[in-house]
């Protein structure tokens, strides 16, 4: 199987489309956006994508190994297996919506039905437990008119990747994950990653639901992990010396823990992380399971901002009206995401003090955004740190500003010695 159509060419479909085409095989992308498609024709990434080193993996591709198109049908009937990666957004209950998911698949059913090959369809976008087994199994036989395993098979095999890190991600993951319906769709998928993973990454077998269930279970896991680290920074600031990078650095060598996204410092955010946990706490409720657990760590982390935004307000010093500076408003580094961001849940919550707020970020702008972080330097009165870019390190504060640093990324004797007002997420107040 060396021809694949990918549903879908946005953060994540994109970069994979890209690798996928790097390692051989053919990819047809598909999409409906039309300036994103001639994008990729024209071997250029699309505005609405960042992602590291993939432009220059696009440069190296062989004409004919990538092409975008508008047209599902003819994408789906020239290809052996077509990969979902469109979005999921959360409904209002925290369920993953499938507005977009099951009209691909109707047009994916309609081009089963004239082919006398075997197709394999692949969900990666991120699905409830019930989704493949349920709406879209039964979206795909509507049209197709023939019934799963019947010259079709259907698998799940969602990405655990760390957008910024997306090339390298697909190529080296820490293992596959394949949900399928039966044993010839789970080995031809196997197979088709077997070729495309520079390493050997183990994969993981199971069910459709099973898979399901693994893919929100995992991120939350991951969740779980920065919460107590959240936890632990908080009471670290309350214990003279404490430092919550001794303790967590100590803690994650022992191999049943590790050290990954085990550091103190402000909310998770981005479009996987809340969205995961939420949605496990909605899977659990409608089958009438309770999970404590996961209910604490959405609302720890939904109470994170407002946790900064109190710290930062406790050091007015008296003065009536004063400049935040915020510095980073992308969730992470290495990527322009935006969504349920660090320093834009600081922004919102320092809003209703009614003080003045500007920001900067390398890659993402709002209203209140500066120019540079060094303008933001200058013009605050209280800077607080909220994603650890590189070019932070550099930035020169003023005599008499208090820098909060929730990453610790700074050098404090550097800014101490600018006689501001150094404060560490995670250090008590004589470390």
């Amino acid at each position: 199987m060396q021809d694949i159509s990918i549903i879908g060419i946005g953060r994540l479909g994109l970069p994979l489309a890209v690798v996928f085409a790097s390692r051989g095989f053919r990819v047809i992308g598909v999409d409906v956006d039309e300036a994103a498609i001639n994008a990729v024709n024209a071997r250029r990434v699309p505005a609405r994508v960042y992602e590291p080193g993939l432009q220059e993996l696009m440069d190296s591709l062989e004409d004919e190994n990538l092409i975008a198109t508008d047209d599902l049908q003819g994408a789906v009937e020239n290809t052996d297996v077509s990969i979902i990666l469109v979005p999921t957004p959360s409904d209002t209950t925290g369920a993953f919506a499938l507005d977009y998911v099951l009209p691909v698949c109707r047009g994916i059913g309609q081009a089963i039905r004239s082919k006398s090959k075997y197709h394999l369809v692949v969900v990666s976008s991120t699905v409830m437990p019930g989704s493949c087994d349920g709406p879209i199994r039964e979206a795909l036989e509507a049209t197709g008119g023939k019934r799963l395993d019947d010259g079709w098979g259907l698998c799940y095999c969602p990405e655990f990747i760390a957008l910024g890190n997306a090339v390298n991600g697909f190529l080296n993951p820490d293992f596959v994950l394949i949900g399928s319906s039966g044993t010839r769709a789970a080995l031809d998928l196997a197979t088709v990653y077997h070729l495309l993973c520079l390493n050997d990454a183990p994969t993981a077998h199971m069910s459709l639901v099973n898979a399901e269930i693994t893919k929100i279970a995992l991120n939350c896991s991951i969740t779980v992990k920065i919460t107590l680290a959240n936890t632990l920074a908080e009471l670290c600031e309350a214990i003279p010396g404490a430092n919550v990078d001794d303790v967590t650095r100590a803690i994650g060598l022992d191999h049943r823990i590790g050290p990954a996204y085990f550091r103190g410092g402000p909310k998770f955010g981005g479009p996987c992380f809340p969205r995961d946990t939420r949605a496990l706490s909605t899977a659990a409720r409608d089958v009438g399971v309770k999970v404590p657990l996961i209910e604490e760590v959405n609302r720890i982390n939904a109470n994170q901002s407002a946790r900064l935004a109190r710290l930062a307000i406790s050091h007015l010093g008296g003065r009536s009206k004063v400049t935040f500076g915020v510095l980073g408003l992308a969730y992470k580094v290495d990527t322009n995401i935006e969504e349920e961001s660090p320093g834009l849940g600081l922004i919102e919550a320092l809003a209703p003090y009614g003080h003045n707020i500007v920001a900067y970020d390398p890659l993402v702008a709002v209203g209140n955004s500066l120019r540079t972080a060094q303008e933001v330097a200058d013009y605050s009165d209280i800077a607080i740190v909220t994603m650890n870019w590189p070019e932070f390190g550099e930035v020169q504060f003023h005599d008499g500003q208090v820098v909060i640093d929730c990453w610790r990324c700074l050098n404090w004797g550097k800014v101490t010695a600018a006689r501001a007002k150094y404060i560490a997420i995670g250090w008590g107040s004589e470390s």
